[in-house]
């Protein structure tokens, strides 16, 4: 499966690193290199919303309504 594709500007997901990897998480979709799972109550990504330091806490709302959004679609 492919990762779903940016939607432009606004919000296009988390990406996770460390000194190995790379994982994307959007749209119900978690992508690390090839391999890609589905999350389809997008749980990964509400959680890294809990999840943001302090430096990034002015994103919330923002991220929190593209989320909700997506589920009216």
């Amino acid at each position: 499966m492919a990762r779903p594709p940016s939607p432009g500007l606004g919000y296009r997901g988390f990406t996770v690193t460390d000194a190995d990897r790379v994982i994307h998480v959007f749209a119900g979709r978690v992508t690390e290199g090839t391999t890609s799972r589905t999350d389809p109550d997008r749980s990964l990504e509400h959680w890294l919303l809990t999840r943001l330091p302090s430096s990034l806490r002015h994103l919330h709302s923002v991220v929190a309504e593209a989320l909700e959004n997506d589920r009216d679609d």
